[in-house]
């Protein structure tokens, strides 16, 4: 208990409410990151910064048989690139000229969050497929999760380190799970736009004719 003029407040780390059960607090476990776990659900004091994956959650994505290969380019369907468009703009436009399906993603705040806890929650939940990497592998343990009243996002846990691969993943991987999530596009052709226009259907008058002549 706390009491200090007109503030009284009461603090406890124990679950006192009723439907504070052990199934309702795996259940928030599964939900929330560790961090914000102890801090909204045990009422405990965190830092805001914690690791952004736990490397063992990593590495069971990891397919062993699976390999790199950017030389056979007959292997990839490029749908579209992401980029910052704060400092690669113009290799954005180049790469356009090129053919390359270059698309803006912004840096900001609502981004790097969404494409972070997309992320997250795909290797959390095993839906992704990695190739061994021990460079993507150290960046992974180098980065951390910074939480702010807007959410949270993907960060370097010292200036010198690279996470720039983390970063782009994060990037690729929403991009994928928002394109497969939108319904695929209606293609009709011409073949079937003329037998449409021929159909009669079955117990029809003109169907009934038909079966006459």
């Amino acid at each position: 208990m706390y009491v200090n003029g007109g503030l009284l407040m009461y603090w406890s780390h124990q679950f006192s409410a009723p439907w504070q059960t052990e199934q309702w607090r795996e259940q928030m476990r599964e939900q929330l990151r560790h961090n914000a776990y102890l801090r909204l659900i045990e009422n405990q004091w965190v830092s805001t910064e914690s690791d952004f994956l736990p490397i063992e959650w990593c590495d069971r994505c990891i397919d062993p048989a699976a390999r790199l290969n950017l030389g056979d380019q007959r292997a990839f369907q490029v749908r579209e690139c992401r980029f910052d468009p704060y400092q690669m703009q113009a290799s954005a436009q180049r790469l356009l000229a090129q053919g390359i399906p270059m698309v803006e993603f912004p840096q900001t705040t609502g981004n790097l969050t969404e494409a972070s806890s997309n992320l997250y929650e795909l290797v959390k939940f095993n839906n992704l497929v990695l190739y061994p990497d021990a460079a993507m592998r150290l960046a992974v343990q180098r980065s951390v999760a910074i939480e702010s009243p807007r959410g949270w996002r993907i960060a370097k846990e010292k200036a010198s380190h690279k996470i720039d691969v983390m970063v782009a993943l994060a990037q690729a991987a929403l991009g994928a799970v928002s394109e497969a999530s939108e319904p695929a596009p209606l293609n009709i052709s011409d073949d079937l736009l003329r037998r449409m226009a021929t159909f009669v259907a079955p117990g029809s008058p003109e169907w009934v004719r038909r079966q006459m002549y």
